[in-house]
């Protein structure tokens, strides 16, 4: 499993990364840095390489996370694109749900508890 951070600075790079990303079934992308802000760009990315393959990311303390949150939300996504966005995807690298308070918009509210199961 290998994460390559940011979608690229331009439409040449992104397409070459988002292109990448979709030949190797251990790679995904995360959405942290400059391209996110382009419209259209994670609809693209998840048309080619499928919403299993991007990892939500900001770049904070750099960048405002609101930028990319609402820049994310503004996409007009399916909610089970959201979802894997937001923090199904990362679930899944990590092999298992993120602590209680993080659930992902959009997402039904699962938390690890301190015996290490989930609720």
């Amino acid at each position: 499993k290998l994460v390559l951070a940011h979608p690229g600075g331009g439409k040449d790079e992104f397409n070459a990364r988002i292109a990448r990303v979709a030949a190797h079934a251990g790679l995904h992308l995360d959405t942290s840095g400059s391209g996110i802000d382009r419209l259209g760009i994670l609809r693209r990315a998840i048309d080619v390489a499928g919403k299993e393959k991007l990892l939500f990311g900001t770049d904070f303390p750099i960048n405002d996370p609101a930028v990319y949150v609402h820049g994310a939300l503004f996409e007009g996504l399916a909610p089970d694109e959201y979802a894997a966005l937001f923090g199904a995807n990362f679930d899944r690298l990590v092999g298992g749900p993120r602590p209680c308070g993080t659930t992902a918009p959009g997402s039904e509210p699962r938390c690890r508890t301190a015996e290490g199961g989930t609720t």
